[in-house]
């Protein structure tokens, strides 16, 4: 309910995502069921929806009743019930693929660290213009080219003299 933003109803699916009984939550704000990692999270909430028939979506992290953090996206909207305000929260979990995103940067820095650590020069580049993209420590020391002048250039410009083999 607005303005007090105490939880009236929740549905089955937020019980099973955050392991919590409905008498948990009903009657209680955001805060007081502890939901909310920082309590800046539920005040922002607050202030977006400060006037009737706005809707919002906000990044927030949200804490389980066995204190696992996910991470999602909370859609808020206020509605009209009965005659009075109420703030309608729908919450995606997007706990996933913020794990996936933090194990791909992961494995790029360690491929990225791996390969500059190598001896041998390694190159990527477009396959259609034929662009320099990145290039390891080993490769620029063997063409003599700092890593911002490897970047303005493409695989022509290092085989000028045999541009047939670059095709």
């Amino acid at each position: 309910t607005l303005p007090d933003h105490r939880y009236v109803a929740v549905s089955d699916g937020f019980l099973r995502l955050f392991g919590c009984r409905r008498e948990e939550v009903i009657g209680r704000t955001g805060q007081e069921s502890k939901l909310f990692v920082e309590a800046e999270g539920a005040t922002e909430i607050h202030e977006f929806n400060a006037s009737p028939r706005h809707v919002h979506e906000i990044e927030v992290t949200l804490l389980g009743r066995s204190g696992d953090k996910r991470a999602g996206c909370l859609r808020t909207e206020t509605i009209e019930v009965d005659g009075e305000n109420h703030l309608l929260e729908i919450f995606r979990d997007i706990s996933v693929d913020k794990n996936t995103e933090q194990l791909l940067r992961l494995s790029e820095t360690r491929y990225q660290a791996m390969a500059e650590q190598g001896w041998e020069g390694i190159v990527l580049v477009d396959p259609v213009s034929k662009r320099i993209l990145e290039a390891t420590g080993a490769f620029l020391q063997v063409v003599g080219y700092t890593r911002s002048e490897i970047a303005s250039l493409c695989l022509y410009d290092l085989t000028a003299e045999y541009p047939a083999i670059v095709d």
